[in-house]
């Protein structure tokens, strides 16, 4: 089990990342870039950019198995992770860039996600200016 959920916001949707069978479901027809960008100190790529990834994680995921080091593990792999889409949006001639400074309480309420799950990162992509 992972600790981490991907999600997309577009200007016409959210979608919710599923690693099994590789697909993406709808989860609601809004854009959520304004209000995303406002628990994000206001920064204008998170308003702008044509796809906003949205990573959020759950370290209590992890917590059976590795106990008071689930957070920190839960931490590492969304790094990871984080690091392998900016490489990926880089290597098809997109441009990313992480935004930490997110108000990750908040945002989760405001995407609908379940309990437990925070947004550590938001993810602006689009294509070079």
């Amino acid at each position: 089990m992972y600790a981490l959920d991907l999600y997309v916001v577009t200007a016409t949707e959210i979608m919710h990342y599923l690693p099994q069978g590789h697909r993406a479901e709808t989860r609601a027809s809004a854009d959520l870039r304004p209000k995303l960008k406002s628990l994000a100190l206001g920064q204008a790529s998170v308003g702008a950019a044509p796809a906003l990834l949205v990573v959020a994680y759950d370290p209590s995921r992890l917590a059976a198995r590795y106990g008071a080091r689930a957070n920190p593990y839960a931490s590492y792999e969304v790094g990871h992770a984080a690091q392998n889409m900016l490489l990926q949006a880089t290597a098809l001639g997109l441009v990313a860039v992480p935004v930490a400074a997110v108000d990750g309480a908040p945002a989760a309420q405001a995407l609908g996600l379940p309990a437990g799950q925070t947004v550590i990162y938001l993810i602006p992509v689009g294509f070079p200016a």
